[in-house]
C-alpha cells in the first residue's frame, strides 16, 4: 500500500528518535584533519559518530569548533556525500547530506531522505530531528510538485 501525503507539506507519523544530548560524542574514522588556528577540521573514511542511542555513519564530515576554552568545543558537523542515522529503537534515516547544530540541538538531513522504522518507510527531501524531544519532521521543500511518499508494510 502506498500513501501520498500532501504537496510540499510536513508528514508527521509520530516518528520519534531516542536521543541523549548530554551524552558525549564518540567519534571513530580512518582519517582526521584538525586546523585549530581556523577552528575547523574534517573526518573521512568509515566514520561512526555515536551519542547515546543514536549513531551517524558517513564517509566525509566537516566540522567547526568554538574558540579555545568555549564550551561546548564542537559548534557543528556537516556530512557530505551520504549519511545514515540509526537509533536504538530500529529507526533509521538516510540522505545525501546532513547538518548537526550543537547550539540548536538539531540534525537536518537533506536530499532523497528515507526513514524506515521496520513497519513503514517515509520518503521526502528534508528531515529535521529535534535532539531535545526526539521529534522528527519530514518535508519536501523543493520548488516542484513533489510529494512526500509513504509505504506502510502489512504483516
Amino acid at each position: 500500500m502506498v500513501v501520498l501525503i500532501g504537496t510540499k507539506s510536513i508528514a508527521q507519523e509520530n516518528i520519534s528518535f531516542s536521543t541523549s544530548i548530554d551524552s558525549p560524542l564518540n567519534i571513530s574514522a580512518e582519517n582526521m584533519h584538525l586546523d585549530r588556528s581556523l577552528n575547523k577540521g574534517s573526518l573521512s573514511g568509515k566514520i561512526n559518530i555515536v551519542q547515546g542511542p543514536m549513531s551517524l555513519k558517513a564517509e566525509k564530515v566537516e566540522f567547526n569548533l568554538n574558540e579555545e576554552g568555549v564550551l561546548p568545543a564542537l559548534k557543528n558537523l556537516k556530512v557530505l556525500g551520504g549519511v545514515r542515522i540509526e537509533n536504538g529503537n530500529n529507526l533509521s534515516a538516510t540522505g545525501k547530506n546532513a547538518y548537526y547544530s550543537v547550539l540548536e540541538q538539531t540534525v537536518v538531513i537533506e536530499g532523497d531522505v528515507n526513514i524506515d522504522n521496520g513497519f513503514s518507510i517515509i520518503k521526502g527531501d528534508k528531515l529535521i530531528i529535534d535532539l531535545v524531544t526526539g521529534k522528527a519532521e519530514i518535508m519536501d521543500d523543493r520548488n516542484t510538485d513533489s510529494r512526500i511518499k509513504g509505504i506502510f508494510k502489512e504483516e
